[in-house]
């Protein structure tokens, strides 16, 4: 794991690693093929280096975990729990609620900042509006052409709160089995959209035309609830 203080420490070496440039105030990236995590964590307040800190390292315990080729072969699985792990809210009395996570404007260490949940929604809100939508089942798959760094992650972090907290979790299980199967060579066997009983045919599209809008509305009609709550930070 590397860390670094400032962005033009971090983006000094992109070019030599192999990894994109930094555009935001705190992030990191994996190196899946190499086992090795870059985190620009700065002088930062804490909360928000530690998001960056824990997103890196759950793509490491993804790859390490799960069996071979199924988060090399998906990019929305490693990114995905990665998001959903980093911005998960912490237990409240010995329990964690899945579906609760970071949103709206944060504060502390003398510093505001805007949570990268809501810069998700506020993106995935965006897209939809104007009818640029990627197609789902082609996303899910890694069929999909190169997207902005931003939709392509909080598409998968909506995906993850979808497959956990959907219908009370009636999804969990399904997800947890398909995670735990392991991902043929050959890139063939079922898709995460097959493994929920449904049809690529059904899955294809906009996300407007499937329940993960459903999922999306609900998150983001919390993430307005939040902002107006905290108007007066």
């Amino acid at each position: 794991m590397f860390l670094f203080s400032s962005e033009e420490e971090f983006n000094a070496i992109s070019a030599f690693d192999n990894i994109s440039q930094q555009r935001w105030a705190a992030g990191g990236q994996y190196q899946r093929a190499d086992s090795v995590g870059y985190a620009l964590v700065g002088d930062l307040p804490l909360r928000l280096a530690a998001v960056a800190l824990t997103e890196v390292l759950t793509h490491h315990l993804v790859r390490q975990c799960l069996p071979a080729g199924r988060a090399e072969r998906h990019f929305w699985v490693g990114q995905g729990l990665a998001s959903f792990i980093g911005l998960l809210k912490p237990a409240r009395k010995g329990e964690i609620d899945l579906s609760r996570f970071e949103r709206g404007t944060q504060a502390g260490g003398g510093g505001l900042w805007i949570s990268h949940s809501t810069r998700f929604l506020d993106e995935l809100d965006a897209v939809d509006k104007i009818g640029k939508m990627p197609d789902l089942a082609a996303f899910l798959t890694d069929q999909w052409e190169e997207m902005d760094e931003l939709l392509a992650n909080g598409l998968s972090w909506v995906m993850v709160h979808y497959l956990l907290n959907a219908g009370e979790g009636k999804n969990l299980p399904i997800f947890n089995a398909w995670l735990k199967s392991p991902a043929p060579e050959s890139g063939a066997g079922p898709s995460i959209i097959e493994a929920l009983g449904r049809t690529a045919r059904a899955a294809s599209g906009r996300a407007a035309r499937l329940p993960l809008r459903a999922q999306t509305r609900a998150m983001t009609e919390g993430n307005q609830q939040a902002r107006a709550a905290a108007a007066g930070i």
